[in-house]
Protein backbone atom coordinates (compact mmCIF):
# COMPACT_ATOMS: atom_id res chain seq x y z
CA UNK A 1 0.00 0.00 0.00
CA UNK A 2 2.18 2.18 0.74
CA UNK A 3 4.91 1.83 -2.25
CA UNK A 4 1.49 2.67 -4.39
CA UNK A 5 1.23 5.82 -2.21
CA UNK A 6 5.15 6.36 -3.02
CA UNK A 7 5.21 5.94 -6.41
CA UNK A 8 2.05 8.17 -7.22
CA UNK A 9 3.28 11.09 -5.34
CA UNK A 10 6.53 11.30 -6.94
CA UNK A 11 5.58 9.92 -10.67
CA UNK A 12 2.80 11.71 -11.46
CA UNK A 13 2.58 10.28 -15.46
CA UNK A 14 4.39 6.85 -14.57
CA UNK A 15 1.30 7.17 -11.91
CA UNK A 16 -1.01 7.50 -15.09
CA UNK A 17 0.46 4.21 -16.92
CA UNK A 18 1.71 2.10 -13.52
CA UNK A 19 -0.77 3.94 -11.26
CA UNK A 20 -3.93 2.16 -13.75
CA UNK A 21 -2.72 -1.06 -13.50
CA UNK A 22 -1.27 -1.03 -9.96
CA UNK A 23 -3.85 0.93 -8.29
CA UNK A 24 -6.91 -0.50 -10.14
CA UNK A 25 -8.66 -2.92 -7.43
CA UNK A 26 -8.43 0.11 -4.74
CA UNK A 27 -9.64 3.47 -7.13
CA UNK A 28 -10.25 1.95 -10.67
CA UNK A 29 -11.85 -1.03 -9.82
CA UNK A 30 -15.29 -0.33 -10.36
CA UNK A 31 -14.24 1.93 -13.56
CA UNK A 32 -11.75 -1.31 -14.98
CA UNK A 33 -14.45 -3.25 -14.20
CA UNK A 34 -17.41 -1.60 -16.44
CA UNK A 35 -14.91 -1.05 -18.83
CA UNK A 36 -14.33 -4.78 -19.38
CA UNK A 37 -17.70 -5.65 -19.20
CA UNK A 38 -18.71 -3.45 -22.30
CA UNK A 39 -15.97 -4.64 -24.19
CA UNK A 40 -17.40 -7.72 -23.55
CA UNK A 41 -20.74 -6.98 -24.29
CA UNK A 42 -19.87 -5.28 -27.82
CA UNK A 43 -17.68 -7.87 -28.75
Amino acid sequence: MHKVRIVSLPTKGVSKQDGIVEVPEETDCSGITSVNKNTSLTR
